[in-house]
């Protein structure tokens, strides 16, 4: 351990995020490992970004925040202009990160702090924008467009496409690049954890990306993926396949909800009836349990909030187990 070279430990720990850092600069001890890592937490500047698009331009708000995992997701917020906080961002240099991104051009009711921000050109947008692509926090940045118009999430997703990777998204449909966008998210973030997509015009073939996605999930990393206020439907053999793969190994932890529900209702029926009924969440519409035939391992399908979990027991290697602290009515092995 004495032999591993700084540059090695500093690549590491520059990619911890702000809770795993703010947790270990309490406890570290180790000779070489303490000083970086006391030095990442004491300069590490993280931002929420929200951009709104006017008649006179493009607005940013950057909000300097301090995350919190337990529930809360900022322990404390303070806004600042976008001169100073880009001040901030040179001379933090590469400890300096976006957790947050969030599109709301839509709002019409924006903050108090909006009529002090001088909107932008198109040009100063975009190589804001590029800078903005550079900074985000891939371990735990989310980017949020469900409030913003198509022309701005457009311009947003194509300035992040293929430069930034995150943790979570919720995207509507923006054009050809929304769905490009999404397909390489799902298979090059390797953080990825949640995927929205909302709104009309998604292409039918995005319910295969949320598969995809679901099928990335495994013991110790949970991932959920959304179809909201969509036109899109599910068909119930999609669902069956999912199920064959989790009954062949018992790994898949995942969530996979889609609003426009499922296609093909009586071979829906026919497979929930396969189950254990389990009233306990949703009495007023019950999920279907099913156990593993070998593994810790449960999936329930429902009609009500998704319509597929599925969680492996993680007890024996994690600190956390999803299926203990969602079902723990079904926790006995």
């Amino acid at each position: 351990m004495d032999e591993v070279p700084w540059k090695f430990v500093d690549s590491v720990v520059e990619m911890f995020k702000w809770e795993t850092l703010h947790g270990l600069a309490q406890r570290v001890r180790h000779p070489l490992w303490k000083p970086v890592v006391h030095l990442h937490h004491r300069n590490r500047a993280t931002y929420r970004v929200e951009v709104r698009v006017t008649n006179q331009g493009v607005q940013h708000l950057f909000t300097r925040v301090t995350p919190l995992d337990s529930g809360i997701r900022f322990s404390s917020c303070r806004i600042e202009e976008s001169k100073v906080a880009f001040q901030t961002i040179r001379e933090k240099g590469r400890f300096a990160r976006i957790v947050e991104l969030n599109d709301i051009s839509t709002n019409e009711f924006p903050p108090f702090a909006w009529r002090e921000i001088n909107p932008l050109s198109e040009v100063d947008t975009v190589k804001l924008q590029q800078t903005i692509s550079t900074l985000i926090d891939r371990v735990s940045g989310s980017l949020d467009l469900v409030f913003g118009s198509t022309d701005s999430a457009n311009m947003i997703v194509t300035s992040l496409f293929k430069k930034a990777y995150l943790q979570k998204i919720r995207i509507p449909y923006c054009g050809q690049v929304a769905y490009e966008f999404l397909e390489d998210q799902i298979n090059n973030s390797p953080f990825l954890i949640q995927v929205d997509i909302t709104g009309l015009h998604w292409p039918k073939s995005s319910i295969d990306q949320l598969v995809n996605f679901c099928l990335k999930g495994r013991p110790g990393k949970h991932v959920a993926a959304f179809a909201t206020n969509t036109d899109l439907v599910i068909d119930s053999s999609t669902i069956r396949n999912l199920f064959d793969l989790w009954k062949t190994s018992g790994k898949l932890n995942f969530q996979l909800y889609c609003s426009g529900g499922i296609a093909n209702q009586e071979a829906w029926q026919a497979l929930q009836n396969e189950g254990q009924l389990a009233t306990r969440k949703h009495p007023k519409s019950p999920e279907r349990l099913f156990q593993h035939k070998t593994e810790k391992s449960v999936a329930m399908l429902s009609n009500s909030y998704c319509q597929m979990q599925c969680y492996p027991c993680n007890c024996d290697r994690f600190k956390e187990c999803l299926l203990k602290k969602e079902y723990p009515e079904f926790h006995k092995f």
